[in-house]
């Protein structure tokens, strides 16, 4: 996994660069030496957007999602990784926003 910010894009900012320079998209590099579907390349990126958070568990959870998914796809890891990244950026995202959410009414609550 890598953020991204390496490539030069408008106006000096790197294409994964948000405002000051924060970063915006992290990069997922995989690659096998295992024979592959027709279709599926051997090495491949899965660009995500970043979440502006910290997380716990993530990284379990990429796990057995990826081990689900290779198992399901095993001639098919782009297909087992497009996967697995999206289901764990939709619950970090979900995650995120009830986090937000409950902090909202708490603030609100609080005057």
């Amino acid at each position: 996994v890598a953020e991204n910010g390496a490539n030069e894009g408008a106006e000096g900012q790197s294409e994964g660069e948000g405002r000051k320079g924060q970063l915006t998209m992290i990069d997922v590099i995989a690659s096998t030496t295992e024979v592959q579907a027709p279709g599926y390349p051997p090495i491949f990126k899965v660009s995500v957007p970043r979440l502006d958070s910290d997380f716990t568990g993530s990284g379990d959870l990429t796990a057995a999602l990826l081990l689900a998914w290779c198992h399901v796809f095993p001639d098919r890891l782009q297909e087992a990784v497009t996967r697995c990244v999206s289901t764990v950026y939709d619950v970090l995202r979900d995650t995120l926003e009830v986090s937000q959410a409950r902090e909202g009414k708490e603030g609100a609550g609080a005057s």
